[in-house]
Parts: structure tokens; sequence; C-alpha cells
């Protein structure tokens, strides 16, 4: 009869920690951010390169130089991970 105790209050435990709210060390998504590289392959044929792309809500908003999105965006946080690298679309079907 003690271990169905102790089955019974895991599994609540369990429950009531799933029902905990997210992190918040993740960034909100209505802030948007502007990824800084190398050089970005954007796939369009009037613009085929890039250095920086600014995104809000998942959403890529503008692609362009960097200093042109920071004045574009200038509440927007930069991300410099890709400075040294090349960022290619990811393509999905």
């Amino acid at each position: 009869m003690l271990w169905i105790n102790r089955v019974v209050l895991s599994i609540f435990v369990f429950v009531l920690m799933s029902c905990a709210p997210p992190d918040n060390n993740e960034e909100k998504l209505d802030t948007t951010i502007i990824y800084s590289a190398k050089t970005i392959l954007t796939l369009d044929e009037k613009r085929p390169l890039a250095q920086a792309i600014a995104v809000k809500d998942g959403t890529i908003r503008a692609v362009g130089s960097l200093s042109d999105l920071k004045s574009q965006y200038p509440e927007a946080k930069t991300d410099t991970r890709f400075d040294n690298q090349v960022i290619v679309p990811g393509l999905i079907d």
C-alpha cells in the first residue's frame, strides 16, 4: 500500500511541475532581433547577398546591411554570433 502512495505522489508532483510557467530565458517574441553575419545568401536575384537580417515574431522583417537595419530598427537587439559565418536559407518542403 505504501508503494501505491509513492506512485500517486510522484505522478502528482510530475503533473504539478509540468504546469509551471515557462522560463523567461528566451527572447520575448515581440522583440526585434538583428542577426549579423559575414555573408547572408538571400536567394533573391535583386539582392543576392546581405550582412544582416531583422527578425520579429519568428518572421524575417528586413534584410540588408547592418547599419541600415540598425537605423530602421533602433530598439532591436543585435546578435553577433554569426559575424564570421555564412548564413544560408533553410528550405522546407
